[in-house]
């Protein structure tokens, strides 16, 4: 052999295992640290990958096939590095399995670039694959590698997690140690998906229980109608009324004397599914083994229905889940009205279910309208007339402030509808965003906790119950459920815990506080 052909034999190795070991190069730059077993997964692959160009006629088309497996699954990885900034997890793999059509598309589309790159992946970790292949290789070297090396991950280490499984739930081989199986093999981000998926089917259980509530009373609050928006994805110190430079909550800050302000409110994850079941249920975020879904079916929808007083409303733009059932939709489902957009929409066509709603016959009514606010794909949330702000040189920060101001205007458009009723409006995000580069995105960082959340308060609802001016007190939203429980007039139930150390669960399913969270 050549020695030119033997150094571009070397080099094409040398690229091939930089490929390979992508998602260990993407972990060490954000964790400072190696993902050891990632990348003994990694080196067992890609020898059973080799192994298979060795068969005869049918080898390389398995081989192939492997690929495509391997880079779905490390693509995972690199895609949520370079979305998310943070290890492919479980809340990513729930947020995946529980997202409609619709979104899913969108999101695709919003991320072409990097669809781009990994189907460039592919194909040039298949060309490596090819040429390497050719070589030489004893099977039987590389065998004893694929096998040595699964001794650790899979052997070893599984069997410890399995002795710590059975110490922590009786069980034999329980659903921890099938997750940590799973993380232990080539095939390690499935661990998450099994994961997500075990969740969802035990949700699915826990809602077939019937939530029954012990007696109590309801006291009169002088309040006919309570709306309740979720804003979707916005930041805080986006936003006028909270000192942002920008005129985004012009509509707003003119009802400023009408208003109650919660000047440091915290959300409870920097996902939607998540964060609106703590908000709406009296459950918070607790370490995981305690972690009670139970407290699901004690949401304030089905406590404002067991009033015999209040009827409940839910009126959406954003589409309904498909085969799997989210959280917070399992929690909308006990709403006595219901009523999502048919197709995609500016968040004004909301007014028209809301003036629905209004005319009615019922006398108290509770109505949640959840609108698409400043969700990706964000310059597609809001009509061309608010094409206001070129303050930026990045046009999606542009978008995003414009979408600002159109939800400013849509909350305005809804408060009209109720002034003149003994009625509150309050408004809060799901979770903030997290500013990356040239976009705004979802991340577990300060700014992806911090939100807006306030209440403004009809002319016509007595002093007594009107509160208004800034609090300056940090603030769970996870405390949505007291706080719609006193307006409902509930009295003689437990109450939620306040959640006071603003805790947080992170998209590893871990507990956080927030002042534990990183600054962005």
């Amino acid at each position: 052999m050549s020695v030119n052909k033997k150094r571009k034999e070397t080099y094409l190795l040398l690229l091939l295992f930089v490929l390979v070991f992508l998602p260990n190069i993407f972990y060490f730059l954000h964790y400072t640290m190696l993902e050891f077993r990632m990348f003994l997964n990694n080196v067992v692959f890609l020898c059973l990958i080799l192994l298979c160009w060795k068969i005869p006629k049918i080898g390389a088309g398995i081989g192939a096939l492997l690929l495509l497996v391997f880079t779905l699954n490390n693509g995972l990885s690199i895609m949520s590095f370079l979305m998310y900034k943070e290890a492919f997890n479980v809340a990513l793999a729930y947020n995946f399995l529980t997202t409609n059509k619709s979104e899913a598309l969108e999101a695709l589309l919003t991320f072409k670039t990097v669809i781009v790159l990994l189907t460039l992946y592919y194909f040039a970790l298949g060309y490596l694959v090819y040429q390497v292949a050719k070589r030489q290789w004893k099977t039987k070297y590389l065998l004893l590698v694929a096998v040595a090396l699964l001794i650790y991950p899979i052997g070893f280490k599984s069997y410890s997690f399995y002795k710590k499984d059975k110490e922590l739930t009786g069980e034999s081989f329980g659903w921890m140690a099938k997750y940590n199986l799973w993380t232990n093999t080539p095939l390690y981000n499935m661990a998450s998906f099994y994961e997500a998926n075990r969740f969802i089917k035990e949700l699915a259980l826990i809602k077939k229980q019937k939530m029954t509530y012990p007696a109590f009373d309801v006291e009169e609050t002088d309040l006919e109608t309570i709306v309740v928006v979720l804003g979707e994805s916005v930041r805080k110190d986006v936003m006028g009324i909270y000192g942002a430079q920008q005129e985004t909550t012009p509509l707003l800050e003119k009802r400023i004397s009408n208003l109650l302000v919660y000047e440091e409110a915290v959300a409870p994850s920097s996902f939607t599914n998540t964060a609106l079941t703590f908000m709406l249920s009296k459950s918070i975020p607790v370490e995981k083994k305690d972690f009670q879904l139970q407290q699901l079916n004690d949401n304030i929808i089905g406590l404002a229905n067991s009033t015999n007083l209040w009827n409940t409303y839910w009126l959406s733009n954003q589409d309904e889940i498909g085969i799997y059932e989210n959280l917070y939709s399992i929690i909308t489902k006990d709403a006595q009205y219901r009523q999502h957009t048919k197709e995609k929409s500016y968040d004004e066509v909301v007014l028209p279910m809301l003036e629905q709603a209004l005319g009615d016959s019922n006398q108290k009514r509770l109505i949640f309208i959840h609108l698409q606010g400043s969700h990706m794909k964000v310059s597609e949330r809001y009509p061309e007339a608010f094409e206001r702000f070129k303050i930026d040189d990045r046009p999606l920060v542009n978008a995003y402030f414009n979408s600002v101001l159109y939800t400013d205007y849509v909350l305005d458009q809804i408060i009209k509808k109720v002034e003149n009723k003994k009625s509150v409006v309050l408004y809060l995000s799901d979770h903030g965003q997290t500013m990356k580069k040239d976009k705004y995105i979802h991340g577990f960082t300060k700014k992806g906790l911090e939100v807006p959340f306030v209440i403004w308060h009809s002319d016509a609802v007595s002093e007594q119950y009107k509160v208004t001016g800034r609090v300056n007190t940090p603030l769970s939203t996870t405390n949505l459920y007291a706080i719609l429980s006193d307006l409902l007039g509930v009295k003689g139930l437990e109450k939620k815990n306040p959640n006071t150390e603003l805790r947080a669960l992170s998209p590893r399913f871990e507990i956080v506080r927030y002042d534990e969270v990183e600054s962005d």
